[in-house]
């Protein structure tokens, strides 16, 4: 089988003669890969059919987009012979908001509210034969106290409240000695007038707390303060120490748990184990070695002793014990707020 070419048969094969001079290999139109022939007419109703050879490689990518749009330009300028923009309009005051106010005047604001003590205080001996219910000028104290204290200060109490809040507590302590006062007096000239025995100073002051603490206990039983001022001295010095260690307790406990851990299991038994409810000396000798550990003790002799004149342990021991722990929770309290420990979210 002989081959041909795509122009004709093979001329130059054995048995076939040589081609006429007049023969012409057939021309046609060139045939380019991946293109419709230069004379190709689709048949109406057909698809056109696929051209010949792959489609031509996709050109390379597009080129990079540009960069972004200048910037707008800032505001025209307003057309010539036209107004300029009014200045911004100031917000109308209101009479009824509160005007900026100066520094805080502390040391006037406290002598203000100073007066409203004094006042206080007069006023409860004056109406002391009333009765108890005196003690309701208590109420005129701290409204007026902190009254005069915006006066005087010119500002709500802020740096100066702790301050007031002291004078206020000192003014109604003394209130209720003012309401006692007079009562004193009149036993006093009822009872020891004219025997010398006692000045009236001396049976006001030792009676003076009778009468204050009368209001309540002495409804019930008999009461009786052998040393007032001792006895308001522990309990002060009693009450910031364990408001202290409460507050040393409140900031180490993350959780109840741990918050009910040590009134449950070392207050408790401390109290109860202090000689609260019994002298330490029922104790024996080594029992009562071990109970002079228990800060406790100490709390309770002197408040004891101050009552009644009795104590388990000498007076200056107690009270040098209980300003030891006092100044140790002061040092711990104040490494707290130095440090931060636990006050720090």
């Amino acid at each position: 089988m002989t081959e041909q070419t795509p122009s004709g048969p093979n001329f130059e094969a054995p048995g076939h003669q040589a081609p006429p001079s007049s023969w012409v290999p057939p021309t046609g139109p060139a045939v380019i890969p991946g293109q419709y022939p230069s004379n190709y007419a689709p048949v109406p109703g057909q698809y056109p059919a696929q051209p010949v050879g792959p489609y031509p490689a996709q050109p390379g990518p597009y080129p990079a987009q540009p960069g972004p749009y200048p910037a707008q330009p800032g505001a025209y300028p307003p057309p010539a012979g036209q107004y300029q923009a009014y200045p911004p309009q100031l917000a109308p005051q209101n009479p009824y908001q509160a005007q900026p106010q100066g520094p805080e005047k502390v040391g006037r604001g406290l002598l203000f509210a100073s007066g409203a003590v004094v006042v206080g205080i007069v006023l409860t001996g004056i109406l002391a034969s009333v009765g108890y219910l005196t003690a309701l000028t208590s109420f005129v104290i701290s409204a007026g106290g902190v009254a005069l204290y915006v006066k005087g200060a010119g500002t709500r109490p802020k740096k100066g409240l702790v301050p007031l809040l002291v004078l206020i507590v000192v003014g109604v302590v003394l209130s209720f000695f003012a309401l006692s006062v007079p009562r004193a007096i009149v036993d006093y000239n009822t009872y020891f007038a004219g025997q010398g025995s006692i000045t009236m100073v001396q049976y006001v002051t030792s009676h003076l707390f009778d009468y204050v603490s009368g209001t309540t206990a002495g409804l019930f039983v008999p009461l009786h303060v052998a040393h007032p001022f001792w006895m308001l001295l522990f309990l002060v010095l009693t009450a910031v120490t364990f408001s202290l260690f409460g507050f040393i307790i409140g900031i180490w406990a993350d959780n109840f748990e741990k918050l009910q851990l040590v009134p449950l299991l070392i207050i408790t038994p401390l109290t109860f184990l202090g000689g609260s409810f019994y002298s330490i000396n029922m104790l024996p000798p080594v029992w009562q070695t071990i109970t002079l550990f228990n800060p406790v003790v100490y709390l309770v002799s002197g408040f004891r002793w101050s009552f009644y004149d009795v104590a388990d342990v000498s007076v200056g021991i107690s009270l040098a014990m209980t300003l030891l722990f006092l100044g140790v929770f002061l040092a711990v309290v104040a490494w707290i707020f130095k440090t931060g420990y636990r006050l720090k979210a």
